[in-house]
């Protein structure tokens, strides 16, 4: 009786489903083979047929894996060659900007340079930007006046007067307001007054500014506005040409412009209470300053975000989106404060030379005012916001 054959389909079979069975193992393979009821010569054939099939496919196993291992270490050294800067190239680009490499970029470690230079160039120095240049300059100004920090204080005014025609007064306005931020954060905070009952003094003096962000189109008047109402606009124009002497006159015109007193103004000093709020109205809500009812918001924004003080930044983002702000301008606005600290960091723990410092200011300006004259000034494109900076967001504190 001729013993019965081994199906050799059925062997190839088990071969592709075992993984281990081919690829970990072919001498256990062998042994099972040898086990089969496979007679005499059909046996050795049987045996090196499969132990070619195995040999093969461990072979073609790791030509694709190496194959594979190659093509990813190639395709990420590519990536890394598209996305990655040279740090001579990023000096080269900085040169072609400003005319030389100011010693602020060279304090920077190689890893980080591209990524401090490309947020510096595309939205700082960059024109085409939600917030326009010289109030980003202002906003600069502001907060490097109250952290404080004389580089940036140097450098912000600089280019706000000399590159982006900002007057000595919207200069002292913005500085002013930084002022007023520190005031009212060291008094709140120092108070420990009920956050909650904070913001729903909020709600009734800026209704319309803490219950969403406003749309782009709501971009305001010339001069925008944080008055909640027509009346309570007729009566901050009449308390401007008044001057309250005594505490309960100036809670009598507190009043009539937001309609009630609020809590933290009556826990201030009653001997100081008179000239705190005179400040505060002559300043931070004029709508007759030189800057912009907005802008004054958004400076204070900037500032208070950083101090950091949680009443202020409710304080300021509700008064700048009365005024007509746009999530892409707070956010912008928040931005630029953390930038200025950063430079500021970076160069007070240098210990930069501060004169040298301010003869490179001064010859960035005088490059960059160069250049815009002659029209070689280039900027970066502008980015369209994103559809979600628009979205009225709705407010997340308890009516």
């Amino acid at each position: 009786m001729r013993p019965q054959t081994t199906d050799v389909s059925q062997i190839a079979q088990n071969l592709i489903s075992t993984k281990e069975s081919f690829f970990r193992s072919p001498a256990q393979l062998n042994q099972n083979l040898t086990r089969s009821r496979v007679g005499g010569e059909d046996q050795m054939i049987m045996k090196k047929i499969t132990l070619i099939f195995v040999s093969t496919l461990l072979f073609v196993s790791n030509q694709f894996a190496f194959a594979e291992s190659a093509g990813s270490k190639a395709a990420s050294s590519k990536q890394t060659t598209q996305m990655k800067k040279s740090k001579e190239a990023l000096y080269s680009e900085i040169t072609s900007t400003f005319g030389f490499v100011p010693t602020m970029f060279t304090l920077i470690p190689d890893a980080s340079l591209e990524g401090a230079w490309m947020e510096f160039r595309d939205l700082q120095a960059n024109a085409n930007t939600a917030i326009p240049a010289k109030y980003k300059d202002l906003i600069g100004l502001a907060v490097a006046a109250q952290i404080p920090c004389q580089y940036c204080a140097y450098f912000h005014r600089q280019s706000a007067m000399n590159l982006q025609s900002a007057s000595e007064t919207e200069t002292k306005e913005a500085i002013a307001i930084a002022a007023l931020v520190r005031h009212w954060s060291t008094f709140l905070n120092g108070i420990d007054e009920n956050k909650s009952e904070f913001d729903q003094d909020l709600k009734k003096i800026f209704p319309t500014g803490v219950q969403q962000r406003a749309p782009a189109s709501a971009k305001g008047g010339a001069k925008g506005s944080m008055a909640k109402n027509a009346a309570s606009m007729d009566a901050l124009n009449s308390a401007l040409t008044m001057a309250p002497q005594n505490a309960e006159e100036t809670y009598k015109e507190i009043a009539q412009v937001w309609g009630f007193v609020p809590q933290f103004i009556k826990k201030f000093p009653k001997q100081g209470v008179a000239g705190a709020w005179a400040e505060v109205k002559t300043l931070e809500l004029n709508p007759n300053t030189q800057i912009p009812s907005k802008y004054k918001a958004l400076i204070g924004l900037a500032v208070s975000s950083q101090v950091p003080c949680d009443y202020c930044v409710s304080f300021d983002t509700a008064a700048a989106k009365s005024a007509g702000a746009t999530n892409a301008e707070l956010n912008e606005a928040i931005a630029m404060a953390s930038i200025t600290r950063h430079w500021s960091t970076v160069l007070n723990g240098s210990l930069v030379d501060e004169m040298l410092f301010q003869n490179e200011t001064q010859k960035i300006i005088n490059n960059l005012k160069q250049k815009s004259q002659s029209g070689s000034l280039r900027q970066p494109a502008s980015v369209p916001e994103s559809p979600s900076n628009d979205m009225p967001m709705e407010d997340s504190s308890e009516e």
